[in-house]
């Protein structure tokens, strides 16, 4: 999936007016596939363009992938996933506005590796469920008759 959008900041008064203007761009990628014998993997990306207004931020992009395993005639599911894979998801943050200039960056550790199991209790298949009577199904059996008649 991809998403772009066109950004225009207007601020200040007309002797010192400020813009900022740009594109934004998104790119989101998703892939799963079956890999046989109860495995199964998926691999997903982001791309983010340069964002810009007051506050302009650098491309940014990551991937994370998973991995799954079936067992027991798929009760039991074993799930090993890794975000944002190279730690590429801390961006360079600028701010220029009027007499005010910021560069920053963002320092934070996005990763993460998590092992999950999850364990399907009960059938898995569902009963139908039984059909239920009262007597109104009678009356108005009777009384469709009774219009008929």
């Amino acid at each position: 999936m991809i998403e772009a959008a066109y950004v225009l900041n207007r601020s200040g008064d007309a002797s010192d007016e400020s813009i900022n203007k740009g594109m934004l761009v998104f790119v989101f990628l998703n892939s799963a596939f079956n890999m046989g014998k109860g495995f199964s993997a998926e691999i997903s990306g982001f791309y983010g363009g340069q964002k810009t207004g007051y506050v302009e931020t650098d491309p940014t992009a990551t991937l994370s992938a998973g991995i799954r395993k079936s067992l027991l005639k798929d009760k039991l599911m074993i799930t090993l996933n890794v975000n944002d894979i190279f730690n590429s998801a801390s961006p360079w943050i600028s701010s220029k506005y009027r007499n005010v200039n910021l560069r920053a960056f963002e320092d934070t550790d996005r990763r993460s590796v998590t092992l999950s199991f999850r364990y399907s209790f009960g059938s898995k298949t569902v009963k139908a469920s039984r059909r239920r009577t009262s007597g109104i199904e009678d009356e108005t059996a009777r009384t469709q008759n009774e219009k008929t008649k």
